[in-house]
């Protein structure tokens, strides 16, 4: 049986009821400083859908069908130059960007007869890393044959992961009329 959300906001309401019931009946026991009384005031105030955060937040917005977005990472595509029918690893090129960005080589490239080919490198930092046409050119400290290596076009930018506001405004949003 499904529980509707009059039964849940119902079971909330008493679980939010019981746990005040204890922590009264414990305040009489406990100094109001002390850290058991401190805790349940805390575990009440989860109770309240609009005082959740992290874990319980998530909780919440599960009910609603609605998950936190864990973020992705930038990718941008490399042109690799050097030796003809070179074959460089994935992970053997590391380009710092001019932002200090550390962007790794995800897939094995095997250069052309011309001395050319691509490949994919990924951020090393989830979420929003730019990379605009040209600002990824190393020339130095790559493996032996490689003579260049560039990014021709501008990187797709990743997605950040949601924190709770992001996620409450999500929540809003699936719950909008």
């Amino acid at each position: 049986r499904i529980a509707g959300p009059c039964l849940i906001a119902d079971r909330i309401d008493y679980g939010r009821e019981r746990v005040r019931d204890v922590a009264k009946r414990l305040a009489g026991v406990f100094s109001d400083d002390s850290r058991a009384v401190l805790e349940l005031r805390d575990v009440a105030a989860l109770l309240a859908p609009s005082q959740r955060v992290g874990i319980w937040l998530d909780d919440s917005a599960a009910m609603l069908g609605v998950t936190r977005s864990t973020g992705t990472y930038s990718s941008v595509v490399l042109t690799v130059t050097g030796t003809p029918a070179l074959l460089v690893v994935a992970g053997a090129i590391v380009i710092t960007g001019p932002d200090g960005s550390v962007w790794t080589q995800q897939n094995d490239v095997t250069l052309s007869a011309g001395g050319s080919g691509t490949c994919t490198a990924t951020a090393g930092t989830l979420g929003v890393v730019e990379a605009p046409s040209g600002t990824l050119l190393k020339t130095t400290g790559l493996p032996a044959g490689v003579t260049q290596v560039t990014n021709v076009n501008d990187a797709v930018v990743g997605l950040p992961a949601d924190n709770d506001e992001t996620l409450w405004q999500a929540m809003r949003d699936r719950t909008a009329i």
